[in-house]
C-alpha cells in the first residue's frame, strides 16, 4: 500500500515538472527579477498566433478559420447541473453472469509494455484539447525521452494495479448541438476531457486488448466497430447496395 502511495506521489511530481517546463506562465515559479509576461490570446485573426495554433492543433486552427471561435455556454451552473444529473443518471440493469471460458488463454498483459508501443501511441495521437493538467500530446512529445518515462510509469501502474488519483479527474465542457436556442440545456452536449497521460495509458491497454481479441477470435465476425480494421465501411457498402437494389426494383426492404 505504501509503495503505491509513493509511486503516485512520484508521478505527480514528475508531471508537475513537465508542467513547469511546458507551461511556465501557468505553473512555473515566479521570477521576481523578470517583468511579468502576459500571454497573447490565441486568435486566428493574428497571423503569428494562427501559425502557432496550427502547429499544435491543425484541426482546431482550420475549424476556427472556417467557423469562427468556439461558442461558450452561458447557462448558469444552477440550471445545468440538475439537468445533466437527471439526463445522465446511471441506471444499472441486473444482468446474468457470463459463462466462463475454459480455454487456455494468455493474459493480454503477459509482458510489460514496450517503449516502442507507447511511442507509437504518442506519435499517432492527435493534439486534442487538454485535460485538468493542461498538458497536450504536443507537450509530451516535446519532453526528451518522454516515451521511456511514460512506459515506465504505465508498467508500474499495471504492476501495482494503481493509477494516480488525478487521472480519475476530468474537465467537462459543453459543445452546442446547434446554433439556435442556446439557452436550452438540451441543445448542449457534454464531453469529458481527461489528462493526456491517462489517455495514453488507456490507448496502450486498448491496443493490447484489441490484439488479444484478434489472436483468440474473441469478437464476433459481425463486430466491425472498435476494431483495428475499419469494417464499418463494409457494412455501409452492403446496406447501400441493398437500398439501391430495392429502389431500382421498387421493392420493400426491412433493415434491422
Amino acid at each position: 500500500m505504501r509503495s503505491s502511495i509513493n509511486f503516485c506521489e512520484i508521478v505527480e511530481q514528475a508531471v508537475s515538472e513537465v508542467q513547469k517546463t511546458s507551461l511556465p506562465d501557468d505553473f512555473g515559479p515566479a521570477a521576481q527579477e523578470k517583468p511579468e509576461r502576459k500571454n497573447k490570446p490565441v486568435t486566428v485573426e493574428d497571423a503569428q498566433s494562427c501559425q502557432k495554433l496550427f502547429r499544435r492543433n491543425p484541426k482546431r486552427a482550420v475549424r476556427e478559420i472556417c467557423e469562427g471561435a468556439p461558442i461558450r455556454c452561458d447557462i448558469p451552473v444552477e440550471i445545468l447541473e440538475p439537468y445533466f444529473t437527471n439526463a445522465w443518471n446511471s441506471r444499472h440493469d441486473n444482468l446474468p453472469p457470463l459463462d466462463c471460458n475454459e480455454e487456455e488463454r494468455a493474459s493480454p498483459q503477459d509482458r510489460p509494455l514496450s517503449i516502442n508501443e507507447v511511442a507509437k501511441k504518442l506519435t499517432a495521437a492527435e493534439n486534442t484539447a487538454a485535460g485538468p493538467d493542461r498538458l497536450t500530446y504536443f507537450h509530451w512529445r516535446s519532453v526528451p525521452q518522454s516515451a521511456k518515462f511514460l512506459t515506465l510509469v504505465f508498467n508500474c501502474c499495471i504492476h501495482l494495479q494503481q493509477i494516480p488519483p488525478s487521472w480519475k479527474t476530468s474537465t467537462t465542457v459543453l459543445l452546442p448541438k446547434k446554433e439556435s436556442d442556446l439557452s436550452n440545456p438540451a441543445n448542449w452536449r457534454p464531453i469529458a476531457l481527461s489528462s493526456t497521460i491517462y489517455k495514453l495509458f488507456t490507448k496502450s491497454l486498448a491496443s493490447r486488448l484489441s490484439d488479444w481479441c484478434a489472436k483468440y477470435s474473441v469478437l464476433s465476425p459481425s463486430q466491425k466497430g472498435s476494431t483495428p480494421f475499419d469494417g464499418v465501411l463494409e457494412h455501409n457498402f452492403v446496406l447501400k447496395t441493398r437500398l439501391d437494389k430495392a429502389r431500382t426494383k421498387k421493392q420493400n426492404l426491412c433493415v434491422a
